[in-house]
């Protein structure tokens, strides 16, 4: 009878936690997303990007956002469901029908394991290539948009030009009055003068990026002592190179397992750089764990035979555990940086500190 009382108690738990669960994981994706508002903006307004793109770089937010995600919605849900059970006086009930603390807390152990497998696979594989992604249509964006770059009466550097123009009209791209230094060659600098200047854009199937499209002016050129001066009718300058944009060495951040791991043995030379690879390594690692000892510290927060709580109280809660959970994550990260701990140590502080916790909350229930 215990094992059947047990096996509904499961399902009824767990039924309630799984819808839970997906709306902690788009509110918690919406609050980081607000954060991003006047940078979305930003992109529409300066630098005149179009639905399509937008869409994509929320996409592409939202993928490299959700490992985070993951543990925090859990936690939540966690919380919020035991804690109403409390509340209503259904894990007393529980207990009243023989079933323990550990019956009650398998529902949260089974998804707190899913949940933290999905989130080592979205940690190194399903991140990085969104993060990758936001990184390579960004590097388009900004080629393309050249012109929300330059100001009207001041020297402006970008990629390796210096421009300078009397006016500049953002919407239009147009350009007056131009000078541009290009050192792109740093032995053979070019001096280019031109009348006027616009910006736009060379789209292929495989790449896009932007070029400045100057009219009746002239190009100068020294060599030792040896002056050239070339007039022109129009002159194209490309903003990027599609080569060095296809095959842009990617950040750590967006470096899958595979990747991380052959850069730690084949650039041991590189000291810095391999310590900041461990670090990113068992900050992946850690964060996907997390899962578990949030199941662990909710269960053991939330469950209250005796007393009776608001459940409304589990999302302060909550946010207090996430906050403190990411101080003791981010100081961890700093002594590991900093070489003061090694990564493996360092960057588990946080992890340690709630698995004592919960441990001690849990046995507390337990007697």
């Amino acid at each position: 009878m215990n094992l059947t009382r047990g096996r509904l108690a499961f399902f009824y738990i767990m039924k309630q936690m799984v819808p839970v669960y997906a709306i902690g994981v788009v509110v918690f994706l919406l609050i980081l997303l607000m954060f991003q508002v006047l940078r979305l903006t930003e992109f529409v307004l300066v630098h005149g990007i179009g639905t399509l793109n937008l869409i994509n770089i929320v996409f592409y937010m939202s993928i490299s956002f959700l490992p985070v995600i993951l543990p925090m919605s859990l936690l939540f849900t966690i919380l919020f469901v035991y804690n109403r059970l409390s509340s209503d006086t259904e894990v007393l009930a529980f207990h009243t029908l023989g079933l323990n603390i550990w019956h009650l807390s398998l529902p949260a152990l089974v998804l707190s394991i899913f949940v933290s497998l999905f989130s080592f696979w979205m940690s190194f594989e399903v991140g990085p290539w969104g993060n990758r992604k936001f990184e390579v249509l960004m590097t388009k964006l900004s080629s393309s948009k050249a012109e929300a770059n330059i100001k009207e009466g001041t020297f402006s550097e970008f990629f390796d030009f210096v421009i300078y123009a009397n006016k500049v009209d953002a919407k239009s791209g147009v350009l007056s009055n131009v000078f541009l230094f290009d050192e792109r060659d740093s032995v053979n600098p070019l001096t280019i003068i031109a009348k006027d200047g616009r910006f736009g854009r060379n789209s292929t199937e495989s790449e896009q990026r932007g070029v400045l499209k100057l009219d009746d002016g002239n190009i100068h050129h020294t060599k030792g002592t040896a002056y050239t001066k070339v007039d022109f009718k129009t002159y194209n300058i490309f903003l990027s190179d599609p080569i060095s944009m296809q095959f842009k060495e990617k950040t750590i951040h967006s470096m899958a397992f595979s990747e991380i791991s052959k850069n730690i043995e084949s650039k041991k030379d590189d000291l810095k750089f391999v310590l900041s690879l461990k670090v990113e390594y068992h900050k992946r690692i850690a964060i996907s764990i997390a899962c578990l000892l949030f199941a662990l510290v909710g269960v053991a927060l939330g469950s209250n035979i005796y007393q009776r709580q608001a459940s409304s109280g589990g999302l302060v809660v909550c946010i207090g555990l996430i906050v403190l959970y990411w101080i003791l994550y981010i100081l961890g990260e700093g002594f590991a940086k900093s070489g003061t701990l090694p990564p493996f140590l360092s960057i588990w502080i946080a992890n340690l500190v709630f698995l004592s916790f919960g441990s001690h909350r849990m046995s507390k229930l337990v007697q």
